[in-house]
């Protein structure tokens, strides 16, 4: 059995679709409120909690031309980046997701405002690079901090290798009697066909 609770007390319970697939339909969540998730799978349970943020609207998606190099090529490379607001006086943890003509790129982007609380964003993407006529999606999600720590030390875990990387370990979870993740969130969404 797999439900969400809200603030108010009010349990909603999710549906199986199919082997391991859950959805919850009609269901709707209030932006500042906390959700707990609830498993239950015989006499184990895994619980864990989520902070629905505001939504933040992308101002624009462009492209620059890629000029930190990498392997020496014919054509002209971009990177995709995105402008937005950030909201000030609160703390906001953003995570990105990128697909590029149908293809997700499998990099756990995230960024808070540690540094930037009440300014201008101007995100990018520089491990993946674009060519012209390539169709480009992004996602904006605003997320908790327990969903950036998730996501912050998964591509951490994702991206380390060889001789100098450190200690294999599991990415920071918020289950209590598991490991993942359990993240509610807005996202906003922005398109467009790379063009010099």
């Amino acid at each position: 059995v797999i439900s969400i609770t809200d603030e108010v007390g009010s349990t909603a319970t999710f549906t199986e679709l199919d082997s391991g697939i859950y959805i919850l339909f009609n269901y709707q969540l209030t932006t500042g409120s906390t959700y707990d998730l609830e498993v239950i799978n015989g006499d184990e349970s895994i619980t864990a909690s989520s902070i629905l943020h505001p939504k933040i609207e992308i101002d624009s998606l462009y492209f620059v031309e890629d000029e930190f190099g990498g392997p020496p090529s014919e054509e002209t490379l971009y990177n995709a980046r995105i402008l937005f607001q950030d909201p000030g006086g609160v703390p906001n943890y953003y995570r990105e997701v990128l697909t590029v003509n149908d293809t997700l790129h499998r990099v756990f982007r995230v960024a808070n405002d540690d540094l930037t609380d009440g300014n201008q964003r101007d995100l990018g993407y520089f491990q993946r690079r674009v060519r012209e006529g390539d169709f480009v999606e992004i996602e904006l999600w605003m997320i908790d901090q327990a969903g950036f720590n998730y996501f912050n030390t998964l591509n951490d875990i994702a991206s380390a290798s060889g001789f100098a990387s450190a200690t294999p370990y599991n990415p920071i979870s918020n289950l209590s009697g598991g490991l993942g993740n359990f993240t509610v969130y807005h996202r906003s969404e922005v398109s467009g066909t790379v063009t010099p």
